[in-house]
C-alpha cells in the first residue's frame, strides 16, 4: 500500500516531484512522517516523544551543534524568533533521531508499527565539550580595542579597524535582509539581529575616513537604536546569543567614540 502510494499514486505525479524545502516543517525527515500520516490518517498513532511546548526548536538545534560553535553561531545569526517557538512532540520529527523515536513507538491499527530495530553502526564515539571559540575571541577582541582606545597614538589603527568592522557588520546585515526578502526561508524573516547588524553600517564604514558631521549624527542615533534593541531583547521571543554580548558592547564603544564628535563638527 505504501509502495503504491509513493510510486504510482503520489510521487511520480508531475506536481509532486518537487517541493518547497522548509528547514523546520517540511524537510527530508518530516516528509517520511507526513507520508505515513497522510496515507493512514487516524490509523497511525505516534508516541509522545517529548512533552508538548517544553522545548524550542533553537534549544534542540543548539544541542546538536554544542561542539560546533562556529557553525552554531553562524546559523543562529540568520534564524529569527520562529525557531524560539516551543515544539509539539509531533514537530520534533524534523530531526532524524526523533523520527526514529517516533516510529519506534508508533502503532498502526493498534499494533506496533516497528517490530524490531537493527543498529548497523553503533555510536561509540564520545567527544568532550570543546571551547566556545566565538565567545572567547569576541571577548578578547573587545578587551584589545577597549585598551587601545586610551592611546591617541593608535587612533589611525582604530579608524582602520572601524572601517573594516562596520563594513563587516553592514555586509552581514545585507545578508540577513537577503535571507529575509530574497529567499523563502521562513525562519530567516523578522530577524532581531538586524537591529545591530544594521545594513547602513556599510555606508557608515565608507564615511568614517571623511570625518563628516553626518558620521557623528549617525553614531548617536544608531547608539540609541542599539540600546533600545538590547532592552527589547529582554521581552522579545528571540534572545541574543551569549556570544553576541561582547559584540554589542564593542559596537556601542566605537559608536560612542564617533558620537562624541558632534560638538566638534557643529561649530
Amino acid at each position: 500500500m505504501l509502495w503504491q502510494f509513493l510510486i504510482f499514486k503520489n510521487n511520480l505525479k508531475e506536481e509532486n516531484r518537487y517541493y518547497k524545502y522548509d528547514f523546520l516543517f517540511d524537510n527530508c525527515s518530516s516528509r517520511i512522517r507526513d507520508v505515513f500520516a497522510n496515507l493512514f490518517e487516524k490509523r497511525i498513532q505516534f508516541p509522545l516523544i517529548i512533552s508538548n511546548d517544553s522545548i524550542s526548536f533553537r534549544v534542540l538545534l543548539d544541542h546538536y551543534e554544542r561542539n560546533l560553535h562556529w557553525e552554531r553561531f553562524g546559523i543562529n545569526l540568520l534564524m529569527s524568533n520562529l525557531v524560539d517557538n516551543k515544539m509539539k512532540s509531533y514537530e520534533t520529527m524534523f530531526l532524524p533521531d526523533y523520527l526514529f523515536k517516533g516510529f519506534a513507538g508508533a502503532t498502526l491499527d493498534g499494533n506496533q508499527l516497528v517490530a524490531s530495530t537493527l543498529t548497523l553502526l553503533p555510536d561509540n564515539h564520545f567527544s568532550e565539550n570543546k571551547r566556545n571559540e566565538p565567545k572567547i575571541y569576541l571577548w578578547v577582541l573587545l578587551g584589545i580595542i577597549f585598551f587601545l582606545s586610551f592611546f591617541k597614538k593608535v587612533d589611525w589603527a582604530l579608524k582602520f579597524f572601524d572601517v573594516l568592522f562596520f563594513m563587516i557588520l553592514g555586509l552581514l546585515g545585507c545578508l540577513m535582509l537577503f535571507m529575509w526578502f530574497g529567499t523563502e526561508h521562513t525562519v530567516c524573516a523578522w530577524n532581531l539581529n538586524l537591529l545591530w547588524a544594521f545594513p547602513l553600517h556599510l555606508v557608515f564604514a565608507f564615511m568614517i575616513p571623511r570625518n563628516a558631521s553626518k558620521i557623528s549624527q549617525y553614531a548617536k542615533y544608531t547608539s540609541w537604536l542599539l540600546i533600545a534593541a538590547i532592552f527589547y531583547n529582554f521581552f522579545a521571543p528571540q534572545k541574543y546569543m551569549s556570544e553576541i554580548t561582547p559584540l554589542l558592547i564593542l559596537i556601542l564603544l566605537r559608536l560612542n567614540h564617533y558620537s562624541k564628535q558632534i560638538r566638534q563638527f557643529s561649530y
